[in-house]
Parts: structure tokens; sequence; C-alpha cells
């Protein structure tokens, strides 16, 4: 049975470190994504940037003849709409360049509104900031910077949050896409900051007035866990540190929730349909070792026959090591090499290991060996002619 154990434990450790391994390729993996998506993004500012100067000298050198540039203003003209592909047209102050360059002039792809998954390993771990929150933009351009906004929606995987307001851009939509709902090719929408650009705000008194000003918090921490372990969600306070003023959470709110036919009654969802018994298992036994693999390596709960066959073995192992003790040295020798894993490393598998003997056995053979030296001796002085005298 130990050595079943042994397997077991073996085999345990050697699963955890190709999990190890799979894990170190699969964050090696999301890196190198990571990086090339951040490098797609990187390229199409940098592409946008150089457009709006190209354009900007355009609109210098061919001044009022220089083509219309309003991305949307032009998906708004009536009957003109960007969802009708290219205008024949020119609009209002288009020269000769025409429309057809410069309809999406100003526009990002949609690829602005899903940025790339930030590796699970380097995400940020305790999140102060929730839906509901008012935040303050610290980082980013010209025109965002030190706005206040309430936060729209948190995502935690790639660690960006939109703000309801802020940050508007312009996304161009592929024709693919385009559905009745959306008749213009160019769609506004908030894009989200990351979450390193924010700061949270909230009213605190004035220490000379009283009067609640709103204040940027920027040392927050994280005091009161409490893990509830039957909805597997941990919840915090947030704190204000050194002030220790707690910072309450935004309420939520409560959604309006319609009844349809196909929903399920509630009290068809709460009746009790199971009750657990310590008198019979869950499921049969036959299922049970289909879904744990009767014969698998990982398993540590067997059944008792087999268990009694098993402690049978080293039982029959043990009376064998007990009857090498009390033999020879040459019978225990015998005994070792057939029966290798019953000694505890006296018999090895190595035939040069010195065996292990008890005092009267060493203590007759020591008066054995001095016996027949002594008759070795008296001997080898009786052949080369030597007379032993007495004194």
């Amino acid at each position: 049975m130990e050595a079943v154990l042994r397997r077991t434990a073996l085999v345990k450790s050697q699963a955890k470190r190709k999990a190890r391994i799979l894990d170190h390729k699969k964050l090696v993996r999301d890196r190198v994504q990571y990086r090339m998506q951040n490098s797609l993004i990187c390229k199409e500012t940098t592409q946008s940037i150089r457009n709006a100067r190209k354009a900007r000298r355009e609109d210098w050198e061919l001044g009022p003849i220089a083509p219309w540039r309003a991305a949307a203003a032009y998906a708004t003209v009536a009957g003109d709409g960007v969802a009708g592909g290219a205008s024949s047209g020119a609009g209002p102050g288009t020269g000769a360049s025409g429309t057809a360059r410069d309809e999406f002039f100003g526009t990002f792809s949609a690829r602005r509104l899903n940025p790339p998954k930030v590796p699970e390993k380097y995400r940020v771990e305790n999140w102060f900031i929730k839906e509901g929150d008012r935040c303050v933009v610290v980082e980013g351009r010209e025109g965002v910077k030190g706005k206040i906004g309430v936060v729209k929606a948190v995502d935690k995987e790639t660690e960006m949050v939109t703000l309801e307001g802020i940050n508007m851009i312009d996304i161009r939509i592929p024709a693919a896409m385009q559905t009745p709902n959306l008749p213009s090719r160019i769609h506004t929408s908030e894009q989200p900051l990351p979450l390193s650009s924010l700061k949270l705000v909230y009213p605190l008194p004035d220490p000379l007035t009283g009067i609640p000003r709103d204040t940027i918090l920027t040392t927050l921490v994280k005091r009161n866990t409490h893990f509830d372990p039957y909805a597997n969600t941990q919840s915090w306070d947030r704190v204000l540190s050194p002030q220790n003023i707690t910072i309450p959470w935004p309420t939520p709110s409560d959604d309006i929730h319609t009844d349809e036919k196909p929903d399920t009654l509630r009290i068809q969802v709460e009746e009790t349909t199971f009750l657990p018994t310590l008198l019979r298992p869950p499921m049969p036994t036959s299922v049970i070792d289909e879904l744990r693999n009767r014969y698998g390596k990982f398993r540590e709960r067997h059944d008792e026959e087999w268990v009694a066959m098993k402690e049978a073995e080293d039982e029959q192992a043990r009376r064998m090591k007990m009857l090498a003790d009390r033999m020879v040295p040459k019978g225990a020798r015998n005994v070792a090499r057939k029966h290798p894993s019953t000694s505890e490393g006296t018999f090895l598998k190595d035939r040069k290991a010195v065996p292990k003997m008890k005092e009267p056995v060493m203590e007759a053979l020591g008066r054995h060996m001095a016996k027949r030296q002594l008759e070795r001796v008296q001997s080898q002085l009786e052949r080369e002619g030597y007379v032993e005298t007495s004194v």
C-alpha cells in the first residue's frame, strides 16, 4: 500500500510540474499577444497623427478649395449618408479632391473600443473604483485631462474604465457590421481610459469651513476583508489613509425585471428535489468509479477489498523481513536478494552491501575465526620445523 501511495504522490508532483510549465507558456503567449495588439493600436495612432498633419498642410496650401473633412457632419447630410458608400456629389466647401477620400477623416477603427487583455499575472488585484463612482482624468490628451465623470463600465481584464461622456471619439463601422439601427457607418462612443490615468473623487468636508468639496483620493487602502463562501465573493472597505476615513461604495441601481412566459417560476426554482444524507452515497458506486477512474494514478480512495489485499502483501513482506533477521548471514542475504523490498536498507539490491547481523551471531563468528587462525599458525610452525616449548 505504501508503494501505491508513493506512486500517487509522484504522479501528482509530476502533474503540478507540467501545470506550471503550461502556465508559464500561456503567460509568455499572452504577453506576446498583448504587445502585438498594443503595437497595432500605436501604429494606428501614429498614422492618424500623420494624416492630421498632412490634412493641415493641404488646408493651408489649398485654402478655400480644400476638401471637406467633417466626417460626423458628412454622415448626417440628407441623401448623402455614408451608409450608401462614397457620394458622387460634393458637400459644402468640397474641393476637387472630392469626398470619397475624406469621408472617414478623423475616425478610428473599432479596435479602440476593444483594447487587449492584460496577462493574468500582471493584472491589478484590488480595485477601488466601481460602477457609479466619480473619477477625474489625471493623464490624457488635451480636452480630456482634468474632467470629472461617472464610471459607466469597468473591465478588469483589460484594466480599462469607461466614463460617461468623457473621451468621445468617432468609430468607423465596417460595411459588413452595419445594421438598420445604425444608418451611418460613423458611430460616436466613449473610448475606455486606462486605470492608471484615473483617480477617485469624493466630497469630503473642508477642514476650515466644513463645507463638502470634491477631493482627489490617492491613498486608498484595503481593510475589513470578508469572504462569502456561498457566493464565492470577497468584499472589503476602502479607507483613506492616514485619515482613516471610510469611503462608501456606490449603491447599485435596481434593475427592473419583467417576467416573460418562457421564464421559470420562482417556486419551481426553490423547490428542494435532493436531500443529502450520510446513509447512502449521492450516486451509485459504479457511477463514481466512471467519474473518478477506478484505475487512475491520481486516485487516493480505493475499494476495501483492494486495500485489504495490499495490506496482506505488506504483512507478508514484514514476515519475510523478520525471518531474514533470524537467519545466518548467508541465508539472510539470499532472502534479501529474493525480496529486496522487504529490507530497511541493509540488504539492498547492491550485492556488495554489508548484511546486518545480531550480536550473538557476531560473537560466534569471532570465536570461530580466532580458532581457525590459531590452527593455521600451528600447522605452519610444524611444517617449518619449529618445536613449541613450554616455559
